[in-house]
């Protein structure tokens, strides 16, 4: 007897029709972000690519427009929000009795009085909020279309974004609007014809679009609203609207950190693989000014690394260079935690650290030390032996620079670093070593991605300290450094 054979896949075998090697991702989303700023004072590019489930396909042409903003204004504005997250972190109330600095002096703001901290992170978001709008304004009919994708792909929560763009923006304090959900994405026309009538006029249908909220309400996951919802019922209130019902959590998940698993690439191909260490012990270092181990919890972050790795300790830059001037520098996670700084010469900025001792070490005297060896690699063709995830627990090693060698995450990532976590700017001391517990935890002992480390962090942070500074450390490259699973115990068997 015959019988109807259910041909409908329960899984993707093709992942997508992902070109192997694959990277290893663990999130279904993808969506890649490029801005291009061309020389000689052209218009800047900006493109998108992503998952028809994120952007939908066009029959004529990708997804790219000419953005009309200038440029100078666009850092102007940048170096402002910066300037607000430093005053947050400064911030002094009027009473006496709050202490000085509070925001800095502790990483627990849950016992501060709910309006104030509540003001204080809706304007941080509406500074992010108003950087992104002024970066995409414009009216050409390619902007508006490009935005309209773009922001209705930014208001979901399930996404692992990669900005790849010649412009340095600190990405994830980028904010939506609370009070402007998004334009529903236009829906393709689909055009029915009767055979028997190939000179009638087509019946046209247009296929309902589903409503996207701005993500503060409905599916956790996705954004999208029940039939009976709509998106201003949920709109995320400013301090002024609702001054004495504290609002956090929908103010937190307005920042593009907090929503999403969010990198920034670095520009170079140094690094065309997917490294993961797996060996039963991970090898780590610890490369700290020693003049900081009084601050709270340092220790607990020694021995994290010591228990969870084979660890080795640096406190002066000339045992630091002399391992990275060695050809075979084989070590999963390097951590720093010491003083850092912008330093300017003329129009030249760059990045730059100390350690114990009062040598600076910048991204030329990294680059200096290691080049020699990346390039012998390269003419091989051999694997790098220089493979780390970096965590720059140092003030300012995130933040914007200009030139080839003024990033020390630009450098380290040219010569093989799976990816570096900084902050973009300086962060107190109290809060760095508590974000560094806390993140090392979730990559070394529960073995997540750093993408998602990075995320379930900020995500922490928000919710049981209502603290946001965890927003302001970025990853540059790193999405999906990981280490390896433990192996079972000998003799175990699977649950």
């Amino acid at each position: 007897m015959d019988e109807n054979i259910p041909l409908t896949p329960s899984q993707d075998a093709s992942s997508g029709y992902r070109l192997l090697p694959g990277s290893p991702a663990r999130e279904p989303r993808d969506l890649i972000v490029c801005l291009r700023l061309p020389g000689g004072g052209g218009q800047p590019m900006i493109s998108l690519w992503g998952e028809t489930a994120v952007l939908p396909r066009s029959r004529t042409r990708e997804h790219w427009a000419l953005l009309e903003s200038d440029i100078r204004d666009v850092k102007d504005l940048t170096a402002q929000l910066l300037a607000d997250w430093k005053a947050f972190v400064d911030y002094q109330p009027a009473d006496p009795a709050a202490g000085i600095r509070p925001y800095a002096s502790v990483a627990d703001l849950s016992a501060r009085p709910p309006g104030e901290v509540r003001s204080r992170v809706a304007e941080l978001a509406r500074g992010g909020s108003h950087l992104l709008e002024e970066l995409l304004d414009g009216n050409d009919p390619n902007l508006v279309r490009l935005r309209t994708f773009l922001m209705a792909a930014l208001h979901r929560r399930d996404l692992r974004i990669r900005f790849d763009s010649d412009l340095d923006l600190p990405w994830p304090l980028l904010a939506l609007d609370a009070h402007t959900p998004p334009i529903p994405v236009p829906p393709p026309h689909i055009v029915a014809y009767d055979t028997h009538a190939p000179y009638a006029p087509p019946a046209t249908t247009t296929a309902t679009a589903p409503t996207v909220s701005h993500g503060l309400a409905g599916h956790p996951e996705t954004g999208t609203l029940e039939a009976t919802e709509t998106p201003e019922a949920h709109h995320a209130p400013d301090a002024s609207d609702l001054p004495d019902a504290p609002d956090l959590p929908a103010l937190f998940d307005l920042f593009l950190g907090h929503r999403h698993l969010i990198e920034a690439a670095s520009g170079a191909y140094e690094t065309d693989f997917y490294y993961v260490a797996n060996r039963a012990r991970p090898v780590s270092s610890a490369n700290v000014d020693h003049r900081l181990r009084k601050t709270p919890r340092v220790a607990e972050v020694h021995k994290l690394l010591d228990d969870q790795t084979e660890l080795t300790e640096r406190t002066h830059s000339d045992a630091l260079l002399a391992d990275l001037a060695t050809a075979h520098f084989d070590e999963d996670l390097m951590y720093f935690f010491c003083h850092g700084a912008v330093i300017s010469d003329g129009d030249a900025t760059w990045q730059a650290f100390q350690l114990t001792d009062a040598r600076s070490v910048h991204a030329g005297r990294i680059d200096s030390t290691r080049k020699r060896h990346t390039e012998a690699n390269r003419r091989r063709g051999a694997f790098v032996p220089f493979h780390p995830m970096v965590v720059l627990n140092v003030c300012y090693a995130g933040s914007p620079v200009t030139g080839r060698f003024a990033s020390l995450a630009g450098s380290l990532i040219r010569h093989g670093a799976q990816g570096v976590l900084a902050p973009h700017i300086a962060v107190p001391q109290v809060f760095g070593v508590e974000f560094a517990l806390r993140f090392l935890t979730r990559y070394l002992v529960d073995r997540a991605a750093a993408g998602t480390a990075v995320r379930d962090t900020v995500r922490w942070f928000a919710a049981e300290y209502h603290n946001p500074l965890g927003l302001i450390y970025g990853l540059q490259c790193g999405l999906d450094s990981r280490l390896a699973p433990p192996a079972p115990d000998e003799g175990a068997t699977a649950p």
